[in-house]
């Protein structure tokens, strides 16, 4: 086994064993379980897809979104969009109800990339300014416990924006809206 295949499969352990603790909550569990989903996506697709099967009974509109959120991966990743479509619009019938910063990011990221994947740049990048501000956090700090950092979004738009005339001057404003400057 590859040092990188040992890394992988102890991650996947590691989730599974904090998967089975009785002190976790139901929503704790689902994110772990969604962050089980793409740690397995990769060996076992249909175990990843499986896990977010029954994302209408999740615990509540946090977990609802989370759930789906992971599921528009899933499907693009296994190129079936008309149902990553229908899991975005699940998605977003959580979203405004979802009180976890991190679940609404989710949301939003996942529906941005969706869009960069169809090439609706300007819409994405709207998205992704969403996301943004909810792994955010209500202070400006990134949120502890997001898997998807602020740089690695700023990084996300920027190569949107590349090639684009204005691209300085969006650039400008990516970064201030990042470092929470006025500009």
């Amino acid at each position: 086994m590859s040092p990188i295949t040992f890394a992988q499969q102890r991650y996947i352990d590691s989730l599974e064993a904090k998967l089975k603790q009785q002190e976790l909550s139901d929503y704790e569990k689902t994110v772990i379980r969604c962050k089980l989903t793409r740690a397995l996506f990769e060996t076992n697709p249909d175990k990843a897809v499986q896990l977010t099967n029954d994302a209408a009974d999740a615990p509540g509109a946090d977990a609802k979104a989370w759930l789906y959120a992971t599921r528009i991966h899933l499907l693009v990743q296994r190129k079936d969009k008309p149902g990553a479509y229908a899991a975005m619009d699940s998605a977003m019938r959580y979203v405004n109800s979802a009180k976890d910063p991190v679940a609404k990011g989710m949301v939003w990221f996942r529906s941005g990339w969706l869009d960069l994947i169809d090439n609706e740049n300007d819409e994405a990048v709207a998205k992704f300014l969403k996301a943004l501000d909810n792994f955010k956090g209500r202070q400006g700090l990134p949120m502890p416990h997001s898997p998807v950092t602020i740089s690695q979004v700023s990084i996300v738009m920027v190569q949107i924006l590349q090639g684009r005339e204005n691209m300085p001057a969006a650039v400008i404003r990516l970064h201030c809206k990042v470092e929470n400057l006025t500009c």
